[in-house]
């Protein structure tokens, strides 16, 4: 924490729905991915892993999904959700080794429809081909 001058005022303490926009549940369910093994390629998990893991409906994971922000999500089903995909969102750390694994490789993980909807969610629709 830097140091203060005189008179000014310190900033604020960021909540933990702070934090937690900067990862977006859409975001989340694009990082759960089922590593490499051998020769099989990295892929994203399957919905219903998620929904056996996660202990959440099929429908709550979809719904999940597809929202680009965490307002009005109860703590324990965003809990269960972000569990259930295996990342920390509190940890810069994890979303910069996604971005270096998958992310910066036109997100390898995904199939070209999976890309495109994701793509198309976050509204970078325009560099899809």
């Amino acid at each position: 924490m830097a140091k203060l001058k005189k008179g000014e005022a310190p900033e604020p303490e960021k909540t933990l729905l702070e934090f937690m926009q900067r990862t977006p549940p859409c975001v989340v369910r694009i990082m759960a991915v089922n590593p490499a093994v051998g020769r099989r390629k990295a892929y994203l998990k399957p919905l219903n892993q998620l929904v056996k893991e996660a202990g959440l409906s099929r429908r709550t994971v979809q719904r999940l999904a597809s929202l680009k922000d965490w307002g009005g999500i109860k703590v324990s089903v965003a809990s269960a959700f972000i569990w259930a995909c295996g990342i920390d969102i509190l940890r810069k750390k994890d979303m910069r080794r996604f971005m270096y694994q998958y992310g910066d490789r036109d997100f390898i993980h995904l199939t070209p429809i999976q890309k495109k909807r994701f793509f198309k969610m976050m509204g970078w629709d325009s560099i899809v081909k």
